[in-house]
């Protein structure tokens, strides 16, 4: 499975030669899929370029049961202003269809049965649900190959009812994007908050198994690049865990990156 940043690239972030002990690969190990998670988690998706196939809408998620959605009667015109719309649960779904990852780089197939439920039942999505592009769906995208919001917009309205859509398709970025070499799209900055918040996790470990043996504290800070963090006085606050979140300079570099229509799909 890849990843946002390379082992080789965490031991040059943290200054690691080939000598590394053993308790520094160790503590490695532990805060590099650590630092990765923790910023996938805020960006709301998983920005290393890969293949899915989900399933929408999932309101549920957002707490609402079947039974209220059913009970919701929002009406609105269509983007060309044609025709009435009944948009469901509070106009989510509509036209717009927001996939859960971006940036999305190409769409497979989409099917959609209203009869369906997620792909459980034999019968689901067969033939002739499948959509066309260019006439039953669309892309929005701000140059070829490449979807920043997500969104696809549907000719008339898509199925409110959950599960009826099947959506096959690839995102993300590529090796030479996340290391900002492509020339066109430079995501190097999402690479950076990952390195960061490395950093961060790694000194914290070290510093609570130094408090463990005796010794004084972990590291106040450290730099990458144009980039820093402090530790301030939570260093002194280690042998209670580690911190949570991400460290400020790693939520600058990744807030031009976040998917807000994330928390909107579920």
């Amino acid at each position: 499975m890849e990843t946002i940043a390379t082992l080789q690239e965490c031991e040059v972030a943290l200054g690691i030669s080939e000598e590394a002990t053993v308790q520094e690969r160790a503590l490695i190990s532990l805060a590099w899929p650590a630092a990765e998670s923790r910023v996938k988690k805020h960006l709301g998706f998983n920005p290393v370029q890969e293949s899915h196939v989900e399933f929408y809408p999932c309101d549920w998620q957002l707490g609402d049961s079947w039974d209220e959605l059913a009970d919701r009667e929002i009406w609105d015109v269509n983007l060309a202003a044609t025709h009435a719309v009944n948009f469901g649960d509070s106009g989510r779904m509509s036209e717009r269809l927001v996939l859960r990852h971006i940036p999305v780089r190409s769409v497979t197939e989409i099917r959609e049965d209203t009869a369906a439920n997620f792909g459980q039942q034999g019968t689901d999505f067969p033939a002739d649900s499948i959509l066309v592009a260019g006439v039953d769906y669309w892309l929005d995208i701000s140059r070829a190959g490449y979807c920043e919001s997500g969104i696809i917009y549907r000719s008339g309205s898509w199925s409110s009812r959950p599960g009826t859509i099947r959506v096959s398709y690839t995102s993300g970025f590529a090796i030479s994007e996340l290391m900002g070499l492509s020339g066109v799209i430079d995501a190097a900055a999402i690479k950076q908050a990952v390195l960061l918040t490395l950093l961060m996790l790694f000194h914290q470990m070290a510093g609570m198994q130094k408090k463990s043996a005796g010794f004084t504290g972990p590291l106040k800070s450290e730099r990458l690049g144009d980039y820093n963090y402090t530790l301030s006085d939570a260093g002194e606050k280690l042998i209670g865990g580690l911190s949570a979140g991400l460290p400020d300079a790693a939520l600058e570099l990744l807030e031009p990156w976040e998917h807000v229509g994330a928390w909107v799909t579920g």
